[in-house]
């Protein structure tokens, strides 16, 4: 289901540095904007337990995830708060491993054509591009020329703007933080839910 509900969709938001009430108006904005994958990043405050209260609250709708996974012991924690799916700037074989053995969607972050790779022999069946911003879209469309099966996560600086370019170079998904996931100075969360409803319009494959 979570893997489907990505493809359908393409895109993970990433809330970083956002706790508490706020967090939850987020992620409701992101839910009712339609987004179906939400990270929450290890390096925001008091993470583990906002990814357990939010399973909690909006686990029937919007799949809860964890980011900025660095190592297994990172990995193991944030499994056991109830995120469904890790996502690591890195490649770390441990983390992977465990992932793919207990069945945890895993997107671990590498740039080059050897990284990818790696990712990919430790079992990793999504690899997430990252940083992709000053690379470009380019850069991405020129790496899968050599390496066509590789399923990637363009992550970076991605916004309305140039999602699309993303998606026609080859990403099967988008990593979508501070343009999407910003708390609006005049709390107006519907601002979040229409940002979300355009990027989806964007990303969503075409029949």
């Amino acid at each position: 289901m979570l893997e489907k509900d990505f493809l359908s969709t393409r895109v993970i938001a990433i809330s970083r540095g956002i706790s508490g009430p706020s967090l939850e108006k987020l992620i409701q904005a992101l839910e009712a904007g339609g987004i179906r994958l939400a990270e929450v990043t290890l390096n925001s405050p008091d993470a583990l337990n906002s990814i357990y209260r939010l399973r909690q609250k909006f686990g029937k709708s919007i799949h809860i995830g964890a980011g900025t996974v660095l190592n297994l012991n990172a990995a193991k924690e944030a499994v056991g708060a109830g995120a469904e799916f890790i996502v690591t700037p890195n490649i770390d074989r441990e983390v992977i491993e465990y992932c793919v053995s207990k069945n945890i969607l895993i997107v671990p972050g590498a740039l080059t054509p050897s990284e990818i790779m790696e990712a990919i022999k430790y079992g990793s069946r999504y690899v997430k591009m990252f940083p992709i911003k000053t690379m470009g879209a380019e850069y991405l469309k020129d790496v899968l020329s050599s390496l066509s099966e590789a399923k990637i996560v363009a992550v970076g600086g991605i916004n309305t703007a140039n999602a699309a370019d993303f998606i026609a170079n080859g990403a099967v998904g988008l990593g979508v933080g501070g343009n999407l996931c910003r708390i609006p100075e005049d709390g107006d969360y519907g601002k979040i839910s229409a940002y979300a409803k355009e990027l989806l319009a964007i990303c969503r494959p075409h029949k």
